[in-house]
């Protein structure tokens, strides 16, 4: 580790994975790394060229996405630190990521307060949802963990549900 400085700049993003092995950090210099409780060498992910707001890992642990300022949800492998695939909406921030519980679908959610839904396999685009609820910075989402609801936050002190086999928004929470 001599030398060794991982992040310059503060990290945002933070997931162990499933096994409980290892975790990835993401940081606002636009670097992620994936680390492990046994190795002292992280596997840098190579890819954002700005910074990285998110991170989550898939259900099975073998799939990372991470989110940035650049616009682009990149899919990585969770072993190696392969970029596999970017997603990408209109050029807007990637403030959030999420899969879904069977690891099929990615959640991000973008500066202009909307959410993408990306097939995580093919990489098409499933749906964009907004909402007049949502119409400031998104904080976060997640999926339930039967996979049926979505779950997204803003800065508008709401969570607005959405049924993720329709795509419709069911409720607000405030």
């Amino acid at each position: 580790w001599t030398g060794f400085r991982p992040h310059i700049a503060r990290i945002d993003g933070m997931e162990f994975s499933p096994d409980g092995e290892h975790y990835v950090t993401a940081a606002r210099d636009g670097k992620a790394y994936i680390w492990s409780l046994t190795d002292q060498t992280p596997i840098e992910l190579v890819g954002h060229e700005s910074a990285i707001q998110d991170v989550a890992y898939n259900s099975d642990g073998t799939r990372i996405v991470t989110g940035g300022f650049d616009g682009l949800a990149i899919l990585w492998d969770a072993q190696t630190g392969e970029l596999l695939q970017k997603f990408s909406k209109d050029d807007q921030w990637v403030t959030g990521v999420n899969f879904s519980p069977d690891g099929n679908l990615i959640a991000a959610s973008l500066g202009d307060s909307t959410v993408v839904i990306w097939d995580a396999v093919s990489g098409d685009q499933i749906s964009v949802l907004q909402s007049d609820d949502m119409f400031t910075y998104i904080n976060e989402l997640a999926f339930s963990p039967d996979g049926k609801t979505l779950a997204v936050s803003s800065d508008a002190k709401f969570v607005v549900l959405w049924d993720v086999a329709t795509w419709k928004q069911v409720d607000v929470l405030a």
